[in-house]
């Protein structure tokens, strides 16, 4: 079922909703910094988290889309920058692998205005680190950029075709650049687009824009001593179509590229720090979980009057949840640890209902063994032994679940996961069929649940 928020946007404007988005994952971005990272054991491990974190919501608040360039040594990605700058602020050379670690620069002059702010990420080439760093590289890039340019200069290698199978699976919106095209015939560049387009690239609709961002001119000259020689020199980048691409993107899908990036950002960041709190105080809440649950067992077990043992159960859980919520720093009352624990059993009603009904029933049966072991000189005693015993290990198990529900609830700071899941489901509602985003939402919605 959406929540009320959810139903409310979906009546307003796709603009207005993203919007609103926007601006709420901003403000989550600040409550993953300052509200669920308290400690300064937890600051400590955490702080590439929450410095990452602060860059992300920096980014945000000033509107700063960041464009990163992939691809292998050699096939001209400063170049292609540079040409998209209009002025060469990324180092260039004969040598292949000039570019060591990432540059950044800032587009500014743009022939059309755009609603963003934009920034271009120059990277080393692919092939130059070995398979282990390039992965990293590869999901490095794929976290912090929210456009990708894919730059090639011929038909896919396996290496390239590995790297855009890794992006494709963490839902990044991707351009593929045919860099380097003067260097084709026209009839070959087609076969080689074709051959990307419809063989590589499989079901997957990428973006394929053909560009030359140094391109060679060839011509005769005369030396001094007579005899002819070939002379190279460079033109004019031949780019328009990767710019105009680019800017129809930015001008339609720029804002919910960032919002959907931040979304994403803040969900594996909500992970990690949800994994360091329960790390970090895994083995006194466990301690807690399993002595709630033996006495849970204990308590139902022994209790001789149907119905006031499920009570008992019920009050050995709220003081567990109580407790986990102490152990976690999170002040909660004994009416919002039974809410929590309501809140729980309708989040797995199947096994709440199957629990209640044994308990009701071995209860009764228990209580009828009780009440004929007089009676019965004694006879009564092992059958009401044994259904005691089921009983307790019934209710044990019942607790132990409770309280690792409860555990990864409370260490997440009274919030579940599920708001970012929803919101990076609502961004998907403002978007058009043409959206460079509507072609990933199928891989999204797998990563994002």
């Amino acid at each position: 079922m959406r929540s009320t928020r959810s139903r409310s946007l979906a009546v307003l404007p796709p603009e207005l909703t993203l919007e609103l988005t926007y601006r709420q994952t901003q403000k989550t971005l600040q409550t993953l910094r300052s509200a669920w990272v308290k400690s300064p054991r937890e600051r400590s491990q955490l702080d590439p988290v929450l410095r990452g974190l602060g860059r992300m919501q920096a980014k945000l608040e000033s509107r700063l889309l960041q464009i990163a360039v992939l691809g292998l040594v050699g096939q001209g990605k400063s170049s292609l920058l540079n040409a998209l700058l209009g002025e060469s602020r990324f180092e260039t050379g004969a040598l292949h692998g000039v570019t060591r670690q990432f540059r950044a620069a800032r587009w500014e002059q743009t022939e059309v205005p755009l609603p963003l702010s934009l920034e271009l990420w120059d990277t080393p080439g692919l092939d130059e680190v070995n398979g282990e760093q390039r992965s990293r590289l590869a999901r490095r890039v794929a976290q912090r950029a929210d456009l990708i340019l894919f730059v090639m200069a011929g038909d896919l290698t396996e290496l390239e075709c590995e790297v855009l199978a890794d992006l494709r699976r963490s839902g990044k919106p991707v351009i593929l650049v045919f860099n380097k095209v003067d260097q084709y015939a026209q009839a070959d560049r087609e076969a080689i687009y074709d051959k990307i387009q419809f063989d590589r690239l499989g079901d997957w609709e990428a973006e394929i824009v053909m560009t030359a961002a140094a391109p060679l001119k060839r011509s005769l000259r005369r030396r001094d001593d007579g005899q002819m020689e070939i002379h190279h020199h460079l033109t004019l980048p031949q780019v328009a179509d990767l710019k105009t691409k680019i800017y129809e993107i930015v001008e339609r899908d720029g804002l919910a590229l960032l919002t959907l990036n931040g979304l994403l950002y803040a969900q594996a960041a909500q992970t990690r720090i949800l994994d360091c709190k329960l790390t970090l105080r895994e083995a006194a809440a466990e301690e807690l979980i399993w002595k709630s649950a033996l006495a849970k067992a204990v308590a139902v077990a022994i209790n001789p009057i149907a119905l006031l043992d499920i009570l008992a159960g019920t009050i050995v859980d709220v003081s567990l949840i109580l407790s986990l919520a102490q152990l976690y720093g999170l002040p909660l009352t004994r009416w919002g640890a039974w809410r929590l624990l309501r809140a729980i059993g309708m989040s797995t009603a199947a096994l709440s209902a199957g629990e209640l009904m044994t308990s009701v029933g071995l209860g009764s049966i228990k209580g009828l063994l009780g009440t004929g072991v007089g009676p019965t000189g004694g006879a009564s005693l092992a059958p009401y032994i044994s259904v005691a015993v089921t009983q307790g290990a019934i209710a044990g198990t019942s607790a132990y679940a409770v309280g690792q529900v409860a555990k990864r609830y409370l260490a997440a700071g009274g919030k579940g996961q599920a708001e970012l899941a929803e919101a990076i489901q609502q961004v998907f509602t403002t978007l058009d069929r043409d959206s460079i985003l509507s072609r990933l939402r199928g891989e999204l919605q797998r990563r994002t649940g």
